[in-house]
């Protein structure tokens, strides 16, 4: 991370390990990218963000549905009050997956698969 031809890294390590490589990169001043969950939990993200903050250094999770259009035109369209007022919201994310076929993402120490 001392490369100082490298402006930005892209963080995509199983979860667990997104808060020490956060803090590494931005410590060496570099920007940072870093898949969901960016950190796990709400103590870590503070950190992150104060220090990114003190050091003026750009920081993001990567949450790809920001920026899809489709979630930008219904944004505006919540926003204009074109659908009422929203006053409830039912979701699921349902996906059955073994135990012997689990990834990191399903060990608590990793924060879990929703996390």
């Amino acid at each position: 991370m001392s490369n100082k031809d490298i402006d930005i890294v892209y963080i995509a390590v199983p979860h667990g390990f997104h808060y020490l490589w956060i803090s590494k990169a931005l410590k060496k001043g570099k920007a940072v990218l870093c898949e969901k969950p960016a950190t796990l939990n709400a103590e870590q993200m503070k950190s992150v963000q104060k220090l990114a903050e003190a050091k003026n250094i750009f920081f993001m999770e990567a949450m790809k549905s920001r920026f899809t259009p489709a979630y930008q035109e219904i944004k505006t369209i919540i926003n204009n009050g074109e659908i009422g007022k929203i006053i409830s919201i039912d979701s699921s994310f349902c996906r059955e997956i073994s135990k012997k076929t689990a990834t990191y993402h399903f060990q608590p120490i990793q924060g879990g698969c929703l996390l």
